[in-house]
């Protein structure tokens, strides 16, 4: 009976090794991260490109129920009759997540750009327009986050931009807004965006175009040969 038990004890003992690697590689619910909602795809051919979009951002300036928003922000396309919302809680913010995204497929921002502001109970935050590319489609980035002054400049924004699949470099010449208006909304002017072929539809004309300019050099080397047969060299 005692051998039985010792051998259960080392079994188990042998086992904390792996366990202990297992409880390392689980992410840590206070990892950060963000709440990402796609807007419906523009109408480039109703309303063209480049077109307006019409935005909202907003951020809590008291702290609230864990149910209440700390941040949030709605994109609007043409014609503005609805909007794509995202937005993240208090509860959210306990739980690591530190910001929401709205991203449009198949566009991107003209002019990207970075705003933060400071107050509120996180301490600040930032908003950036940046564009990224998932999965082969381009998208238009809105994304809202906390990040409080007293942390290095736009830690949250930028590791946002690295997680979220952002392209190129991150905005470097980043604007900081006015204080959020007495109800909490903020005055940020808006980068209009234009449209990106989806690398799918690129994929497929490929073969197409590259068709084409091999029919056109056959036909072109063709006329060649046929305008210089009456030509004789001394």
């Amino acid at each position: 009976m005692k051998y039985s038990l010792l051998s259960k004890i080392a079994a188990a003992l042998s086992m904390c090794p792996l366990m202990i690697l297992m409880l390392l590689a689980a992410p840590s619910a206070k990892a950060a991260s963000f709440l990402v909602v796609n807007s419906p795809r523009p109408n480039w051919r109703a309303y063209g490109s480049p077109q307006p979009v019409k935005i909202t951002a907003w951020t809590a300036l008291v702290a609230g129920a864990p149910g209440a928003y700390e941040n949030y922000e709605t994109l609007s396309l043409l014609p503005f009759s609805t909007f794509t919302f995202a937005g993240d809680s208090f509860l959210g913010e306990s739980l690591g997540v530190i910001g929401a995204d709205i991203r449009a497929p198949t566009a991107y921002w003209l002019a990207p750009a970075v705003y933060t502001w400071a107050g509120g109970p996180a301490g600040g935050g930032g908003l950036a327009f940046f564009n990224s590319r998932v999965g082969g489609v381009y998208y238009a980035n809105m994304l809202i986050v906390l990040d409080p002054p007293s942390t290095p400049a736009f830690t949250d924004l930028e590791l946002g931009f690295a997680d979220l699949g952002g392209v190129g470099l991150f905005p470097s010449s980043p604007n900081t807004s006015d204080s959020p208006n007495s109800d909490g909304t903020l005055s940020i002017p808006v980068p209009g965006f234009a449209e990106t072929p989806e690398p799918s539809y690129l994929v497929l004309t490929l073969p197409i175009l590259l068709g084409f300019m091999y029919w056109g050099y056959r036909r072109r080397g063709s006329s060649m040969e046929d305008s210089g047969s009456g030509i004789s060299c001394a």
